[in-house]
């Protein structure tokens, strides 16, 4: 997917059609988000604003006709993470600020589309009734529909995924193009201080304590956790000489398994405190 890169800082023109193009689409909104990440991260923000300003009249089109504003959230979610990374050249920092990003779409899908969180219940309610009617016959507890406040949050908490997603995309183009390899190496490298990581645990257990529906909401407050957690298991994976396989074994145990989200939150509280990094090194990991 490289050559998308290419072709698109090839020109402002080509740029602005190939993200126009994408974010008039719901299926292929991220690529579009991704092409303007790009934009702002090579060509400077005045860049990447002239081509927000074009490409969010296709998106909010599409919002307004089809009720679904995700292509526009990831179009300006991408932009503001991708602005924060160029000025601060810190993904610690754009990691907050992707938590500003999904508390924001979250607060303004609980505010302004009422009607699509309500359809969205709807639908979740006559999922889970099937599901429920499946689980009493076994004994299980059954599953409670969310509420509109937790929806808010579950869309925030996708929105600010997504955005990240497509930032990190555009930096891996970025790399790939000018600087094969570093997009790896800053991943890796990626570390949380003690405070944030501290701050930010304890922040989101104290969320999801408090009654009124902010479990989804405190979710939002893992994402940097998670991520930094990620991080630290590509740099094991990178040092301990693991192939591409250990990897995918991994993701798919970490999308499947609650248990192994938890080891991950914790792995990045760990390598806040004792540089795990550092350790891989000091027993011999790197891979001859």
């Amino acid at each position: 997917m490289v050559f998308i890169a290419d072709y698109a800082l090839q020109s402002r023109w080509r740029a602005l059609l190939l993200a126009a193009v994408s974010v008039s689409s719901l299926l292929f909104g991220w690529l579009g988000a991704a092409v303007v990440a790009l934009i702002t991260l090579r060509k400077g923000i005045s860049s990447g604003a002239w081509l927000v300003m074009w490409a969010v009249l296709p998106a909010a089109a599409l919002a307004y006709y089809t009720g679904d504003a995700s292509s526009l959230c990831l179009l300006l979610g991408s932009f503001t993470l991708a602005t924060i990374l160029r000025v601060t050249v810190s993904l610690p920092l754009t990691l907050i600020a992707c938590i500003a990003v999904g508390v924001l779409v979250g607060l303004a899908m609980h505010l302004f589309a009422q009607t699509q969180i309500a359809a969205i219940s709807a639908g979740l309610e006559q999922t889970l009734a099937s599901l429920n009617a499946q689980l009493s016959g076994q004994g299980n507890q059954a599953l409670v529909v969310p509420n509109a406040l937790q929806i808010a949050g579950m869309l925030g908490l996708f929105s600010a995924i997504g955005s990240l997603l497509c930032l990190l995309l555009a930096r891996f183009w970025q790399a790939s193009l000018f600087n094969p390899g570093g997009f790896g190496d800053e991943f890796r490298a990626l570390r949380l201080s003690r405070g944030l990581a501290v701050g930010l645990l304890l922040t989101s257990v104290l969320l999801g304590a408090w009654q009124g529906g902010f479990s989804s909401w405190a979710m939002l407050l893992l994402l940097p956790l998670h991520v930094a957690g990620l991080a630290v298991v590509h740099a094991y994976t990178r040092q301990a000489g693991r192939g591409g396989v250990w990897l995918l074994a991994f993701y798919v145990l970490w999308l499947l398994l609650e248990p192994v989200k938890l080891l991950i939150v914790l792995l990045a509280l760990v390598d806040s405190w004792f540089d795990l990094r550092q350790r891989f090194k000091n027993t011999g990991g790197i891979a001859s």
